[in-house]
């Protein structure tokens, strides 16, 4: 069964949120090269900085603001709520269609098959909680 967070990152097939799962701190630390090449951090993180441990209102996020709502409004994510898509929920959605265009470009076909599951099949991912 899918864990669809807040913005709708699929965290069943997420490795940041897989790796912390398993304690694979190797596999952070190759995230963490990879975010690096990607654009994503200016310095190369320490492995521990990219483990996730899920939407929570301490835990840092590129959607704090959906994350925000969405725990407000007791939500899981964002596609349970009747609001959506919403002017909120539609900017994230578009941020997360640049990064998907830059992930594409930049990734190898593995890497690219990986991202889009996990975080760029936002859409499909909170239209199936309706």
């Amino acid at each position: 069964m899918a864990i669809i967070g807040v913005c709708g990152d699929d965290c069943t097939r997420c490795p940041r949120f897989i790796a912390t799962q398993s304690g694979d701190w190797s596999q952070l630390a190759g995230l963490a090269a990879l975010w690096v090449r990607l654009g994503f951090r200016d310095a190369l993180p320490e492995p521990e900085e990219l483990a996730c441990r899920g939407c929570t209102p301490s835990s840092p996020c590129a959607y704090a603001d959906q994350r925000q709502c969405a725990l407000e409004r007791h939500f899981s994510n964002c596609g349970e709520c009747v609001e959506y898509p919403c002017e909120l929920a539609s900017r994230g959605l578009a941020r997360s269609d640049v990064a998907a265009e830059h992930c594409r470009r930049m990734c190898s076909a593995e890497e690219w098959e990986v991202f889009r599951g996990a975080f760029f099949s936002k859409r499909e991912n909170l239209g199936s909680r309706r």
